[in-house]
C-alpha cells in the first residue's frame, strides 16, 4: 500500500514458511493482495501454528522500509 492506504498492483514479494511447514514463496500482487500456500505440511500435530515471514517488497520506485514482518495462524482439528 501506499502511505495514503491505496492497494499498489506488481508488487514483488518473497518470503518463508516455519513451524509446521517449511518452504519459501514468492509472487506479485494483483489489486494489493497475494496469496501465498505452502507446499507440505512436515510436523503432524493438533493444533499446527503455521508462520510466513516476509523477507523482501519490491516495486521501483517505491521502497520498503520495514524490516522482515511475520504473521501466523495456528489451526486445531476438532475430533
Amino acid at each position: 500500500m501506499t502511505a495514503d492506504g491505496s492497494p499498489l498492483d506488481g508488487v514483488s514479494i518473497a518470503g518463508r514458511w516455519s513451524h509446521a511447514t517449511s518452504d519459501f514463496d514468492t509472487g506479485m500482487t494483483t489489486n494489493g493482495s497475494l496469496v501465498v500456500t505452502s507446499d507440505e505440511v512436515r510436523w503432524r500435530g493438533n493444533p499446527l501454528t503455521f508462520v510466513f515471514t516476509l523477507d523482501s517488497v519490491t516495486k521501483p520506485p517505491y521502497t520498503y522500509e520495514g524490516g522482515s514482518i511475520s504473521d501466523s495462524i495456528t489451526v486445531t482439528q476438532v475430533p
